[in-house]
């Protein structure tokens, strides 16, 4: 009887504290005090929206110099590399929305403007987790393509049949099949410290 007193005295001081640390933050004179994450400011969203935008472009002239060249799609280095490409626009276009798709009634204090849903954050989540993975398998195949060819001299046939699907299987496959995995277990939701919604 002692112990369930004492535990019920507790909790009151408990919740007196932790309503006095709200009143101490909404309160006008003290409220400067509270500490902002650098992260719920609009410094990192303009960073990483400038790093996006030059990302696009680049990734952009990259798919239009392989696709303008006399050889096009028909070497496994520009398949990797138009890949690649590809999947650095799918990331940097979710990380270009930056907080746009994070749901309005958000419970996060972000400086940045959000007008989307939960499914408009689940599709920039998506879209993020897909080109990111995609971008860094790709790159890896293309060391690895590398390695093949000049380390151990593999003939451009065999790096046809043996080396390229494998490229293309943990490079599209393996991120799509996370992402949906990511998307079927309700992991991808509004947070403050992730790069995707």
């Amino acid at each position: 009887n002692v112990s369930l007193e004492l535990l019920d005295e507790e909790n009151k001081n408990m919740n007196s504290t932790a309503s006095t640390n709200m009143d101490y933050c909404t309160d006008p004179l003290t409220a400067h005090e509270c500490e902002t994450l650098f992260t719920d400011t609009v410094v990192p969203v303009v960073l990483s929206t400038v790093g996006a935008v030059i990302s696009e472009i680049f990734s952009f002239v990259t798919i239009v110099m392989i696709l303008r060249s006399p050889i096009k799609l028909s070497s496994i280095y520009h398949r990797i590399m138009f890949m690649m490409s590809a999947m650095n626009i799918l990331s940097s276009s979710a990380i270009l929305l930056s907080t746009l798709p994070m749901p309005r009634d958000l419970i996060y204090p972000f400086d940045g403007t959000s007008i989307g849903t939960v499914v408009s954050c689940e599709i920039q989540g998506f879209m993020n987790m897909v080109g990111t993975a995609g971008s860094f398998f790709y790159y890896c195949g293309l060391c690895l393509f590398y390695l093949c060819l000049i380390q151990i001299r593999m003939k451009d046939k065999n790096l046809k049949r043996f080396l390229e699907p494998l490229i293309h299987l943990f490079g599209l496959l393996l991120p799509l099949g996370i992402a949906f995995f990511f998307l079927y277990t309700d992991l991808i939701n509004p947070s403050p410290y992730e790069t995707w919604c």
